[in-house]
C-alpha cells in the first residue's frame, strides 16, 4: 500500500480527503512518504520525503491538469529517480508494485515535517544558484540529486540516497 501524508496545504490544493492512519500499515520497501506544497519563485512544487530514508522528491507541477493523479506521477517520477540513483530498474518495479492502493493521511511526525522545512530551504537555495549562474532552465534531477546527498544527522549522518539503497539491499 502507497501511504502519502499530506499537508493541509496539499490536501486542499488536490481536493484529497484525508483518511484516519491505519492501525497496521503494510510496511514496504519505501515505506511511508510525507508530502508537502512549495510555492519557489512563483512555480507551484510537490516535495515528496520518504520517512525511514529522508529520499527527497521535489516535483514541479507544470499546470493544473498534472495534479489530476497525484499517484500516477509520483510513482513515475520516483521509479525514474531510483533508476537514475543506481538501483536497478527490475527491483525499483517490483517494489512499485507493492503500492497498491493509495492512501491519503494527515501527517503524524512532526520530526518530518521539519525536515521538510530545511529541505525546502536547501531547495530554495539550489535553485536560486542555477538562476544566479545563468541556467535558464532549472534542471530538477539536479536538485534531486543534491538535496539526497545532504548527510542527514538521523540516520546517521548518512546521505538520504545511500539509505535508500540500503533499504533495497536489505529487503
Amino acid at each position: 500500500m502507497l501511504l502519502l501524508q499530506c499537508t493541509r496545504k496539499v490536501s486542499r490544493l488536490f481536493g484529497l480527503k484525508l483518511q484516519e492512519l491505519p492501525d497496521n500499515p503494510i510496511e514496504t520497501v519505501l515505506g511511508v512518504w510525507y508530502v508537502n506544497h512549495l510555492v519557489l519563485f512563483g512555480g507551484d512544487f510537490l516535495l515528496f520525503v520518504n520517512d525511514p530514508t529522508l529520499y527527497t522528491l521535489p516535483i514541479f507541477i507544470r499546470d493544473k491538469k498534472q495534479q489530476g493523479d497525484l499517484e500516477r506521477e509520483f510513482k513515475r517520477r520516483i521509479f525514474y529517480a531510483l533508476v537514475a540513483d543506481g538501483i536497478s530498474e527490475h527491483r525499483v518495479r517490483d517494489k512499485l508494485a507493492e503500492y497498491e492502493p493509495t492512501i491519503y493521511t494527515k501527517t503524524s511526525s512532526r520530526r518530518i515535517l521539519g525536515h521538510m522545512n530545511d529541505l525546502g530551504r536547501n531547495m530554495y537555495f539550489y535553485i536560486e544558484r542555477m538562476i544566479y549562474e545563468g541556467d535558464r532552465v532549472v534542471d530538477m534531477l539536479s536538485v534531486q540529486r543534491l538535496l539526497n546527498r545532504i548527510p542527514q544527522r538521523t540516520i546517521g549522518w548518512k546521505y538520504a540516497v545511500d539509505a535508500m539503497r540500503e533499504s533495497f539491499e536489505n529487503k
